[in-house]
């Protein structure tokens, strides 16, 4: 019988924030989410209240279509590659992740 392992303990997971920068300029951002990237994987988390983040003159539904586009077309490096990306409307923060709080 052949050994089957996977290489679940070889890469670790990072986490990206994701900010809009509604006026392009670099230190006015919203956080519209987060980025969980391993190896050549990405999971975006949007924000419940991304609408709320927001002005109202964007779309909620455009900034959401724009950070899956993003999140896709990061691949097969989407950490590094977020990170490089050159944009004055988006930048990608390594934070820390954190667990999930779970209710009791």
């Amino acid at each position: 019988m052949d050994i089957v392992s996977n290489d679940n303990a070889q890469v670790e997971v990072r986490c990206l924030e994701v900010r809009f920068h509604p006026t392009g300029q670099a230190d006015k951002y919203a956080v519209v989410g987060t980025i969980l990237c391993r190896g050549a994987w990405a999971i975006c988390a949007l924000a419940a209240d991304l609408g709320l983040r927001i002005p109202a003159s964007i779309s909620a539904a455009s900034i959401a279509a724009n950070v899956r586009y993003l999140t896709i077309m990061s691949r097969p490096r989407p950490f590094e590659t977020l990170r490089a990306m050159d944009s004055q409307y988006w930048s990608f923060a390594s934070i820390t992740a954190r667990p999930p709080q779970l209710d009791s």
